[in-house]
């Protein structure tokens, strides 16, 4: 084994700082490029249908490249694959701060489920064991369904928005539900797998340095990564794109007060 040259804090750094974040950032954008679609008809019906569309496959393509980026396996980036790498280089150093709380994480992780019927202990090394064997590789898309996945996401972003390929979808309502071009599409529930995936770890290997990540089945940032979305529905409720509600003519009155 090589000579390790970080520290055991720096990868709780990278985890919350690193991979938690651009978990927060591809569902964020995600959210808004699913919400405009949701209210597609009636912006395709007002003046800033343009302005919504662009903004869309913005956030589409941002939501596209921060998932990819958790997945990436060069040695300089910081993602769940070279994150796994360090902690398997240091795992008996590690144990677990928490291995109740532990036990209610695996037991919702559906790679755990073998695992478990073993009663096998929650020693780092065997949990992270598991996780390796799962981890999603677009070199393997023949053997594993979220590789698979991973390896459609990223011919998209390959092809379309990291290079000067063009997309065609603009004007389909439904856009960002499906992606296709030359037999490779995905959905956005497929991208949703993928950060599942990338949740999960965060939650497991949070607990290594006593960061909870996960409650309850509820994620730390996932609740705040929506408030942007309800900003956005605000703002249509505002530009009369959608009807106003009555707790947004509330919100409204609201602002003129503190504004004055």
């Amino acid at each position: 084994m090589g000579k390790v040259n970080y520290k055991i804090e720096n990868l709780g750094h990278e985890l919350l700082h690193g991979i938690a974040s651009n978990i927060y950032d591809a569902e964020e954008s995600l959210n808004i490029a699913t919400e405009i679609s949701k209210y597609s008809e009636e912006i395709n019906n007002s003046r800033y249908k343009e302005y919504f569309g662009t903004q869309q496959r913005i956030f589409n393509r941002h939501a596209v490249l921060s998932t990819i980026k958790l997945f990436d396996r060069r040695k300089d980036t910081i993602s769940i694959i070279t994150h796994q790498k360090k902690i398997e280089n240091i795992i008996d150093q590690l144990i677990f701060q928490n291995e109740q709380y532990l036990l209610k994480i695996i037991d919702s992780w559906t790679i755990f489920n073998d695992f478990r019927k073993l009663n096998k202990s929650c020693l780092p090394k065997d949990i992270f064991k598991i996780i390796k064997k799962n981890l999603p590789n677009e070199n393997k898309k023949e053997t594993d369904g979220l590789s698979e996945i991973l390896y459609k996401v990223k011919f998209n972003r390959d092809k379309f928005i990291a290079h000067s390929s063009v997309l065609k979808i603009n004007g389909d309502k439904n856009f960002p539900k499906k992606l296709e071009e030359n037999g490779t599409k995905y959905s956005i529930n497929e991208l949703k797998h993928l950060l599942l995936f990338a949740k999960k770890y965060v939650s497991v290997s949070g607990m290594l340095f006593n960061f909870f990540y996960e409650v309850d089945g509820d994620y730390l940032l996932s609740n705040e990564a929506s408030h942007t979305k309800e900003n956005l529905r605000l703002l249509l409720s505002k530009a009369n794109i959608i009807e106003q509600t009555e707790r947004d003519k509330r919100l409204f009155e609201y602002d003129k007060q503190i504004s004055k």
